[in-house]
């Protein structure tokens, strides 16, 4: 989840500047370049690289791509990255307790679920065996 390198950023948007034609003022071009790699800059190095791919890619005029465009692709993609990790810290953190150290809900915790999600009867029944 490290974030994009600033430098690689403003030099591949610079590079998409320059490419699209826009306008050559450099008040303009350093305003937007400053702006569109504030608003890009967190997120990952490859997300960033395939967001802005893909948003140019799916650009139907040749335009360049607006951040929301950019980022319309690249949060999922960190979306889906951060399960991924979620995932990938609960593997490599795991540790197997004991069945005796594992917390038993009681009887009354149980059919409380039960009936919160709508199985009053079992909990019904559940609470008639105990008693």
């Amino acid at each position: 989840m490290q974030p994009v390198a600033v430098e690689w950023l403003a030099d591949r948007l610079g590079l998409m500047w320059n490419a699209m034609g826009h306008s050559r003022d450099p008040g303009v071009a350093t305003a937007w370049l400053h702006e569109t790699t504030r608003l890009l800059s967190d997120i990952p190095g490859d997300i960033a690289a395939d967001a802005i791919d893909e948003a140019v890619k799916a650009s139907e005029r040749g335009f360049m791509p607006s951040v929301g465009e950019i980022r319309k692709f690249a949060d999922p993609m960190v979306a889906k990255r951060k399960r991924a990790l979620v995932r990938l810290n609960a593997v490599t953190n795991y540790q197997a307790r004991k069945p005796e150290e594992v917390e038993r809900p009681s009887s009354t915790q149980i059919a409380d679920i039960l009936r919160q999600t709508g199985f009053a009867d079992v909990a019904e029944r559940l609470k008639a065996e105990r008693s």
